[in-house]
């Protein structure tokens, strides 16, 4: 999959979810954003197809510099942290692994495998955007999802490493719409 402009689109060439006017739209489901800062991206649920209407959506810079976000989406927790996937990547093309923090709650599947929970490690903090206290995650804990890596012309490549299923494939488009912000050179903003 690859955020091309304001769409989602897959290896097929169909367009998967999209962006406009402050709304991302996938299938029936919509996300209003309500905050586009690259340090504190955040949505709500809306929409007559969406049982959890009125669920919030968070994507948050964890630390001084932006190789380490977290998200919490609708109370599921997720790790956003670079990764090198090439000799160039931490510059030119910056890639992240995104990790669910407790598999359990969305009974994910690996390919060729079971159900796989990962070993719940938040601990209640501030509320603070950006504070290392808001979730404490190890790093390499819970169960990779998706990797990212941004390309120079402002195109997200997004690549599911587990089967996606509701609610985590609506969870992977706001995640990867909000990194778009953080790690594509021509939607950067300020931080």
């Amino acid at each position: 999959m690859i955020w091309q402009g304001f769409s989602l689109i897959d290896g097929q060439g169909c367009h998967l979810a999209t962006t406009t006017n402050g709304l991302i739209v996938y299938g029936s489901d919509e996300l209003r954003v309500v905050s586009d800062s690259a340090t504190d991206f955040r949505a709500v649920l809306v929409g007559t197809g969406s049982e959890g209407a009125g669920s919030e959506f968070r994507l948050w810079k964890a630390g001084l510099t932006v190789s380490r976000y977290r998200a919490d989406c609708a109370g599921r927790a997720y790790s956003l942290n670079r990764i090198r996937v090439g000799p160039l990547t931490s510059i030119f093309a910056p890639g992240r692994e995104i990790r669910a923090v407790d598999l359990g709650e969305l009974a994910v599947t690996e390919p060729g495998s079971g159900t796989k929970a990962a070993e719940p490690v938040l601990s209640a903090g501030t509320d603070q955007p950006g504070s290392d206290s808001d979730m404490l995650i190890r790093p390499g804990n819970g169960t990779v999802v998706a990797t990212t890596c941004a390309e120079m012309d402002g195109d997200l490549v997004v690549e599911p490493q587990v089967k996606l299923d509701a609610p985590l494939d609506l969870d992977l488009v706001f995640m990867s719409w909000a990194l778009t912000y953080v790690d594509t050179p021509t939607r950067r903003t300020n931080y």
